[in-house]
Parts: structure tokens; C-alpha cells; sequence
């Protein structure tokens, strides 16, 4: 189903979340993750985008409300965070927006290569998730399994 084909009332729950949602990565997967979010109508006002190096695009989103790369105090406490950066990049964007997470706050994670074990010691405290959302993104429609990271083997979480 579409994003377009949704009804209003399926959408409150993420226009109620009670804080900022932070994209941390705003490439390809991230953009994309991006768009579909205002395409729901999440106010661009409640989300912050941390990006180094961002596209015409995604700075062009600033008008709109879309917060783009605060510093230090101007990060509020996020109600989400999706983590969409290469692996490479993952200590230095977690160090920018720890100050954000907190133990309310779900974090997910779309990079490969990175176990929740791994997040998890970098993320104390806070919800995780991890998913690869290729196809989901580009067919809008999506499953989720969950478990418990401390009873998922290693090579599994």
C-alpha cells in the first residue's frame, strides 16, 4: 500500500511521538526513508537530520522545517532514531547524537555489517532495532520478527 493510499487516522501515532525523530545519514536508503516520512505527514519541524554531507535536496528541506545538522544543546531528547550510515561512519554520527538518545528512545538501525550487540555497547540503555528495509522501501510494505538481543546467537543479532 502506498503512503499516498493511507488513511490519516493510521498516521497519528507517528505524528503523536513525543519527541524529534533524528536520521542520522541521509543518503540513498536515508533519503528515501526521509521522503516517505514526510510523504506520511510527520511534521517536518519534528525531524532532525544529521548528515555531513548533504545533498541540494536535503538542505532545500531546511525551509520546510526539516532540522539539519544541530550542534550540542540544540539536540533535544529524540523519541527515535534511525541509524542510516555506512559502518565506517557509525562511532563518529552515534558520537554526534548520544546526547539525544536516552532509555525512551527506540533506536533503529539500517547499517549492514553492524551486530545490536555492537550498537548496544555503543547505546546503553535505549531500544533497538535492526532492519534492512531495501525492499520493504521500495514495495511500502514490510515484516518484522523480534527477539531479545541477549538470546540471539552472535552471528545472528
Amino acid at each position: 500500500m502506498n503512503a499516498s493510499n493511507r488513511s490519516g487516522e493510521e498516521n497519528d501515532e507517528v505524528r503523536q511521538l513525543p519527541g524529534p525523530v533524528v536520521l542520522i545519514g541521509a543518503g540513498k536508503m536515508g533519503g528515501a526513508l526521509l521522503d516517505g516520512w514526510l510523504n506520511f505527514g510527520i511534521d517536518p519541524a519534528r525531524i532532525i537530520v544529521i548528515e555531513p554531507q548533504p545533498t541540494a535536496a536535503i538542505s532545500g528541506l531546511v525551509a520546510r522545517g526539516v532540522r539539519l545538522n544541530p550542534s550540542g544543546p540544540e539536540l533535544p531528547a529524540a523519541a527515535g532514531v534511525v541509524i542510516a550510515v555506512k559502518p565506517q561512519a557509525a562511532a563518529e554520527a552515534l558520537a554526534v547524537a548520544a546526547s539525544s538518545i536516552g532509555a525512551s528512545t527506540v533506536v533503529v538501525s539500517i547499517m549492514a555489517g553492524r551486530t545490536l550487540s555492537s550498537l548496544a555497547q555503543a547505546l546503553e540503555g535505549c531500544a533497538l532495532v535492526r532492519a534492512m528495509p531495501n525492499l520493504p522501501a521500495e514495495s511500502a510494505a514490510a515484516s518484522l520478527s523480534r527477539s531479545r538481543a541477549a538470546q540471539t546467537p552472535n552471528n545472528e543479532n
